[in-house]
């Protein structure tokens, strides 16, 4: 699936063409996460939930196999999520995924939030 397509899935007014997208996630390059991070944000619950619920999925997707040609740029993509330009609720769900799949070299980046009482707990 192509990224316009797959986002379109993720905004799209039909229930079960956004959960076709989410669970499509794996097949689309990392370089989407910032995109879907507005999206989580969206105040269109269905929306908000279907761009999750494809952060969630492409971070299982890289996380079964350590050596996963895509890992490492899902964890960028994620830690970008947990920057001051998205929403508390999506920086949380980006800790929450990065705990899945982060590794030692992500360690100072994840902790410079570690000070943030809304996120610390996160951390």
């Amino acid at each position: 699936m192509d990224t316009q397509t797959f986002l379109a899935g993720i905004q799209d007014a039909d229930a079960d063409k956004r959960f076709a997208a989410w669970r499509a996630a794996s097949d689309v390059p990392p370089s989407v996460i910032p995109q879907l991070g507005k999206l989580a944000g969206s105040p269109n619950p269905g929306v908000a939930k279907a761009a999750r619920e494809a952060l969630t999925t492409m971070t299982h997707g890289v996380g079964k196999d350590p050596r996963a040609a895509n890992r490492a740029a899902v964890v960028r993509g994620l830690i970008e999520l947990t920057g001051a330009a998205y929403s508390l609720p999506v920086r949380v769900h980006a800790f929450r995924l990065l705990s899945n799949i982060a590794g030692e070299d992500s360690v100072a980046a994840i902790a410079r939030e570690i000070h943030n009482p809304d996120l610390r707990e996160e951390v």
